[in-house]
């Protein structure tokens, strides 16, 4: 593919659209794609998404191992008191590293908490059972998934 004219490449950062390796040229004449040195933290909700799952990836193996000697029942309420101590966190925090570090702490118990929670899950229930409980939890994302296709 030819580069477009220069016309149109002039048009096109005016009005935002991408220009060579994935850079982009906003309306403030700041470029987003190549670091952050010489321009300005802008904070969407995506960055924050990000920080969530870097807290789950994390997580998820690091409290797994830590708390693996825990009861279950203390274990869940532990789990359940990060999550709301980040969610607080995250909605009282004023400026956008605060509420990156909030979501990445409300992150940090996610893997572990539904880990735990579905082995209770499944010791409480009768055993004729523990099948049927199983199957529903993989089910139901399988089936949500095959029908947004």
């Amino acid at each position: 593919m030819s580069p477009p004219r220069r016309g149109a490449r002039a048009d096109r950062a005016r009005s935002g659209w991408p220009l060579y390796q994935n850079r982009r040229v906003r309306r403030n004449g700041t470029s987003a794609g190549h670091g952050a040195v010489g321009r300005r933290l802008h904070p969407t909700g995506r960055q924050f998404i990000s920080a969530y799952a870097l807290g789950v990836v994390i997580g998820a193996p690091v409290l797994a191992v830590a708390t693996s000697r825990m009861e279950k029942r203390n274990l869940l309420l532990l789990l359940a008191a990060i999550v709301l101590v980040g969610n607080l966190a995250s909605a009282v925090t004023p400026d956008y590293l605060g509420i990156a570090a909030a979501r990445f702490v409300a992150g940090l118990p996610h893997g572990a908490y539904y880990g735990t929670a579905s082995i209770v899950a499944a010791a409480m229930a009768p055993p004729s059972q523990r099948r049927r409980l199983a199957a529903s939890s993989w089910g139901l994302p399988l089936r949500t998934s095959s029908a947004c296709r």
